[in-house]
């Protein structure tokens, strides 16, 4: 989808070329850089009828040189003093009205001019578009083709072109088939637009009085609130070129930094360090055999994928102690959870996630919490008061980094969180080496995403590996699954690293998966 949502990110002063009929031959630039807000609503619809709408409001004061961007429904916004080259990115903590914000000064090494400032204001690349026609002052472009990942795309876009004024998008369609999976899936964006050339309001550039962290950054973008900044709330991939929320999947996600890891007050020790490596487990194990594992989530692009499979091991561990299945609110995990230092879609720890579990007195079942499902990003905090909770933990526990260990967890316990590099994910070919990822880990790398692990197995060559369930829906992968090669000694994808499960007040020993799934 490149193609159509590539952001501008200067003013390119270009002149207009009409060919004898007053059409464009080339689509328009723009050519003012005067104040105005821009208030755009994307509705994105997927198969089986999934719906999602989100409202995005940009405003740009010409006269002091300062743009907010505005998630109204979410309640964050950010402002960014282009002169002063300072931002603040605003957004809810609590269900009290608080709100956190992070300051960064100098959050890039830009070159203004008195007119050529950078002004994130969308304008999609046309230049693969064909000119449809219309009439005076709209006209429509089209483009029927193939995405860069080689789907099939019908993309439209209405432009209104009044002669010496700036182009604006009134309306963009895009329907996005994809041809590439075994599942066949549909994607249809629509995008309406509105445009004021005013002023704006002057009591939107004052900030809140709410401050729950500031930090400063530094031009060399060390800081982690820089990265934040540059990469992904103001980079290309940011929501800003009507994307649904910043594209944070490469955020360090799950990262033992004592500065943000202390106080975890329920931790309890491995049990089994003596009894593990000698164990005859049996020759491969699938928690998805008795229905102990949740259906496949996607979690678009808000990176708490630290959050979701948090919210999977809860979901099977409440399974094997009760033998309910729930839906648990993977939503009050990212709203609620920031005062245990859980940061919603901009980073998270499974560890952390448990935490505030145990100190909120569980964690709500979806239908219980204020808007239900997953809503894609952050959002304000509406459990208040939590009298019934899904699903109640009373300890987690951190699994040693050996293969044993991990599979008398998965035997003893349910499935496992662990944390992962990217390398091999992103390109996953399920049609190679049986589907198994093989890649040695790069040591390198930062566990930048959260998987869940519910079972092993071996391939018909004799290859064991470990059956991973990922968070990017079920087109993704082996319907939304992947195989892992078991091995200490190449650890792909680093799965060994950081692995815990939970536990859950129980009369009598614990269920094991030789109890409720299959004898051993």
């Amino acid at each position: 989808m490149k193609k159509l949502l590539i952001l501008e990110a200067v003013f390119l002063f270009a002149s207009y070329i009409h060919n004898a009929t007053g059409q464009w031959q080339r689509p328009p630039r723009w050519t003012k850089d005067q104040s105005c807000i821009i208030r755009w609503k994307t509705e994105i619809e997927e198969r089986m009828n999934e719906k999602f709408s989100i409202l995005v409001e940009v405003s740009y004061s010409k006269q002091k040189g300062m743009i907010r961007l505005d998630l109204p429904e979410q309640e964050s916004y950010m402002i960014w003093s282009l002169y002063g080259q300072r931002l603040t990115y605003t957004f809810p903590w609590d269900s009290t009205g608080g709100y956190g914000k992070t300051t960064v000064e100098k959050p890039f090494k830009m070159k203004t001019t008195e007119r050529g400032i950078a002004l994130f204001i969308m304008y999609p690349d046309l230049s693969n578009f064909t000119f449809v026609g219309g009439s005076h002052p709209y006209y429509t472009w089209q483009y029927v083709g193939l995405s860069e990942n080689g789907n099939q795309v019908i993309s439209e876009v209405l432009l209104k072109q009044d002669e010496g004024q700036n182009p604006e998008i009134v309306r963009v369609f895009s329907h996005e088939r994809f041809i590439n999976n075994d599942v066949d899936r549909k994607r249809s964006i629509t995008y309406d637009i509105n445009y004021q050339y005013v002023e704006p309001h002057e009591h939107i550039w004052m900030d809140r009085n709410y401050s729950v962290r500031n930090v400063t950054g530094t031009q060399d973008g060390h800081e982690m609130e820089e990265k934040l900044v540059k990469n992904f709330l103001m980079g290309v991939g940011s929501i800003w070129n009507f994307d649904v929320h910043p594209r944070l999947g490469m955020y360090y996600i799950i990262n033992d930094r004592p500065s943000l890891r202390s106080g975890l007050a329920h931790e309890k020790p491995f049990p089994y360090l003596r009894e593990f490596e000698n164990y005859p487990y049996p020759r491969e194990l699938d928690w998805n055999r008795c229905g102990a594992v949740s259906a496949v989530k996607n979690q678009h692009d808000c990176a708490a994928c630290a959050s979701f499979v948090a919210v999977g091991v809860l979901e099977s561990a409440h399974y094997i102690y009760t033998r309910e299945r729930l839906n648990l609110a993977v939503q009050a995990a990212i709203d609620c959870s920031w005062s245990d230092k859980n940061h919603g879609c901009f980073e998270g720890y499974p560890d952390v996630v448990f935490e505030w579990v145990i100190n909120n007195g569980g964690i709500p079942r979806e239908e219980m919490y204020g808007y239900g499902q997953f809503r894609r990003m952050n959002g304000r905090c509406v459990m208040s008061d939590l009298r019934s909770p899904g699903a109640k933990i009373t300890s987690w526990t951190k699994i040693p980094s050996k293969i044993g260990a991990l599979k008398m967890a998965l035997l003893r316990h349910g499935p496992v969180a662990v944390g992962a590099t990217l390398d091999g994910l992103f390109n996953y070919n399920t049609n190679v080496d049986f589907g198994i990822i093989q890649t040695p880990a790069n040591m390198s790398a930062p566990l930048e995403h959260g998987l869940l692990v519910v079972g092993w197995g071996e391939s018909p060559y004799g290859t064991p590996y470990w059956v991973v369930r990922n968070s990017w829906g079920s087109e993704w992968g082996l319907q939304g699954y992947a195989r892992v090669l078991m091995s200490e000694e190449r650890n792909t994808l680093r799965l060994l690293d950081k692995m815990y499960y939970v536990n859950m007040e129980y009369n009598g020993p614990s269920p094991t998966y030789c109890d409720i799934c299959e004898r051993c």
